[in-house]
């Protein structure tokens, strides 16, 4: 019968061990590389927030004093529409009475026409 041959081995201890620690040393070494990486990580991250922060509270107060002026002329719009209300009631008045007055001095006319022209 045949015997089964072992295959050899692809590495010795001591170079499985070699093997070993040359692809996991550069992965501990940059340990403090990815801490660092971390830290700038986490800054840029807080200066993102300030600098979002500070905008949205500046949006905020233009958006405000937007609303303020914004409210201001919708109040002066509205009591100048409501002048131009009264002086148009004012003038409505004032053509009522001068109809009334037309109106009044219409009869006398018609009697001093016809009395001027009986003696005619």
């Amino acid at each position: 019968m045949a015997q089964l041959v072992k295959a050899p081995l692809k590495y010795s201890r001591t170079s499985g061990r070699r093997v070993t620690t040359r692809t996991t040393t550069p992965r501990r070494r940059n340990v403090p590389a990815r801490s660092g990486s971390r830290t700038k990580t986490r800054r840029l991250t807080d200066e993102t927030d300030e600098i979002t922060r500070y905008t949205q509270e500046d949006v905020n107060k233009k958006l405000a004093q937007r609303l303020r002026e914004l409210n201001f002329w919708k109040d002066e719009v509205q009591s100048q529409l409501q002048a131009v209300d009264n002086e148009i009631d004012t003038l409505m008045k004032s053509k009522n009475n001068l109809e009334n007055s037309l109106e009044s001095t219409e009869h006398p006319q018609s009697v001093t026409t016809s009395c001027l022209t009986y003696r005619q």
